[in-house]
């Protein structure tokens, strides 16, 4: 079926009157999805630029951006779990960047790839956050010596934690030669 419409053009103040034979079977799903973006091209959630007023910029800290590639920081209608304010997988942690200060620190969910997950739950908690006494010395998490924050991968001391924490070929005592015994806290002097 097609429809006849009228087109009137304006070409240099000579208005043209031209009649046009059109489908009325249109696609138009391909011309309502962003045009994707090149190489290093500029778009709303990579530019650098608070496009929406939220006072978050661009991916990952704007919620409104699942890539650096969206082009609208525009939030979506319902908060979703990585900027919703809440913990919602009970992990004792919150969000991504909660704090806003651009850094992923204590209180920062680690289920958290960007504002814009919906999906707080994570893979398996730093050894002091987890909530046992991973190196039974009878101090769980941040009461242990040895964590000095929540994202801290291991309770136990340097010197008998199994990694090479000085970067220097030796592991923990005996082989560090900086280390005393297994419960010496540094590898370093």
């Amino acid at each position: 079926m097609s429809t006849r419409f009228l087109l009137v053009c304006a070409l240099g103040g000579l208005a043209v009157l031209s009649i046009a034979r059109c489908s009325t079977e249109l696609d138009l799903g391909s011309a309502l999805q962003p045009e994707p973006a090149g190489a290093g091209e500029l778009r709303a959630c990579n530019d650098g630029l608070d496009n929406d007023g939220d006072l978050l910029v661009d991916y990952p800290n704007d919620p409104g951006c699942e890539s650096p590639l969206d082009p609208a920081e525009e939030d979506p209608l319902v908060a979703r779990a990585c900027s919703d304010g809440a913990d919602n997988d009970g992990d004792g942690r919150i969000d991504f960047d909660y704090n806003r200060n651009g850094l992923r620190d204590s209180i920062d969910d680690p289920g958290c790839d960007s504002a814009a997950d919906d999906d707080e739950s994570n893979v398996p908690l730093p050894e002091c956050a987890d909530g046992f006494d991973n190196d039974s010395d009878g101090r769980v998490d941040l009461e242990d010596l040895n964590c000095s924050g929540r994202n801290d991968d291991s309770e136990a001391p340097e010197c008998g934690n199994g990694l090479d924490d000085d970067s220097d070929g030796a592991i923990d005592f005996p082989d560090d030669l900086e280390c005393d015994n297994r419960g010496d806290d540094t590898e370093s002097e």
